[in-house]
């Protein structure tokens, strides 16, 4: 295998949907590629706000979910569980091994290996800028209510259930402090959302 066809495997993440958006009926949701891009630009602009190794949490940041350009994105969340936590990463090392028989991928695999484990607070960090994209995002389907409420199907209302998996996870000081404020922001929202119907 060649390295474009590597490139030409990794940019399918391009067309990959966010399944927990289409899972819970949003319009036109996000592809996984378009998150890639929201957790790398949140760690750009808040690493610098730290001791970290900025230039290894942004690479992690943008190969983070590269691995769903193979193996497809699956809902593990709060809300919805598709498949194991475990079935997921087993298919995103199989996605991974096969990116390293296409060519050289330098050191993206440990980066992810990395993210995955969390075993250094670079992966600690662009974890939570991970967990905020989603927030901001359900944030914005809020404000433009852009799904439909009678397809809710699990116990959470609204958006509430990313917000749920959100909160019992993120660990960083900056992330903590963001993730208030997304989620003011979003309670406002769906107050002026019932207000308007």
């Amino acid at each position: 295998m060649s390295q474009l066809e590597f490139l030409l495997q990794a940019i399918d993440l391009k067309d990959v949907a966010r399944k927990g958006w289409e899972l819970r009926g949003v319009e036109a949701p996000e592809q996984v590629a378009s998150h890639s891009w929201g957790v790398t630009l949140l760690t750009m602009n808040f690493v610098s706000e730290t001791e970290l190794d900025e230039l290894r949490a942004v690479k992690m940041a943008v190969i983070h979910d590269l691995g769903e350009a193979e193996a497809g994105d699956k809902a593990i969340g709060e809300v919805y569980q598709e498949v194991s936590d475990e079935k997921k990463i087993t298919d995103e090392v199989e996605a991974w091994d096969n990116f390293e028989e296409m060519g050289d991928i330098g050191n993206w695999r440990e980066l992810w290996e990395e993210f995955e484990n969390e075993t250094s607070a670079e992966a600690e960090f662009v974890a939570d800028m991970d967990l905020l994209d989603m927030c901001l995002t359900a944030l914005k389907y809020e404000r433009e209510q852009r799904y439909d409420p009678s397809k809710n199907t699990d116990e959470y209302e609204h958006l509430d259930g990313f917000f749920a998996t959100a909160d019992k996870k993120i660990r960083t000081e900056i992330g903590r402090d963001l993730y208030e404020s997304i989620y003011t922001e979003y309670q406002a929202a769906k107050r002026q959302g019932a207000s308007d119907t």
